[in-house]
């Protein structure tokens, strides 16, 4: 298990190897594939896989996810700090459903080498000042406040009988691209060479978070937005 405090509270994230997970992605390297990669994007909460719209009893409060939604980008295979191989599109917007985990593979002419994964969430400056974009970019996602404000690199949403705001929701849209608000970061993950890679994202610490600071409610980059990494 690997504790990432201060690359986003929201992940904590561990790699293993699950012989039926698959991935979906394309190898740098324009030769006919024969080795296929494969990582998967597994929520989970207290260790458990999570289900979304199900409740939890922690933090003394009763606790239902409704919507968890992030960006990863430049999802990369390094052997030492030697990048191997590059997972393409640039970005994916990851949808955690509760059901299936988040699949990517990359097709790979040969058996690659690697001992570390790497990759960014959220989105980076050069980006967001192009303005509106296409494919998992596309505003129509609900990921994308203003050209001002930029994307939101991590949407989570939900109710919690703590939370004093109408209905007892809770809005977290944690974002932010301009300094000193910036809240795009770095992972980086030892892994093995194996085919099939699984990364379990836990959400507990984020809604530890959440509770501890009693913050129901971001909506706009800024300090409290960045509290949250």
């Amino acid at each position: 298990m690997i504790f990432l405090s201060r690359c986003y509270r929201v992940f904590i994230l561990r790699s293993s190897i699950l012989g039926f997970m698959w991935l979906v992605a394309f190898c740098v390297v324009p030769l006919a594939a024969q080795y296929p990669i494969s990582l998967a994007f597994r929520p989970t909460f207290n260790h458990k896989p999570l289900a979304l719209h199900r409740t939890y009893l922690e933090y003394g409060a009763s606790i239902a996810i409704s919507q968890w939604t992030f960006y990863i980008a430049d999802v990369t295979l390094y052997k030492g700090d030697t990048p191997r191989l590059r997972f393409s599109p640039r970005y994916h917007l990851i949808t955690m459903d509760g059901y299936a985990p988040y699949s990517l593979t990359l097709e790979c002419p040969d058996k690659p080498e690697f001992d570390n994964l790497r990759f960014f969430v959220g989105i980076d400056s050069s980006t967001q000042m192009n303005g509106v974009l296409e494919g998992d970019l596309d505003p129509v996602n609900g990921m994308y406040w203003s050209w001002q404000s930029g994307y939101i690199h991590v949407k989570l949403e939900g109710v919690s009988s703590a939370s004093p705001t109408r209905l007892n929701r809770f809005q977290l849209h944690i974002g932010g691209f301009r300094f000193p608000f910036d809240t795009r970061r770095p992972i980086i993950l030892p892994v093995s060479p194996k085919p099939y890679l699984t990364i379990d994202v836990e959400i507990t610490p984020l809604l530890s978070f959440m509770h501890e600071r009693k913050i129901f409610q971001v909506m706009r980059p800024g300090s409290t937005s960045s509290a949250f990494v």
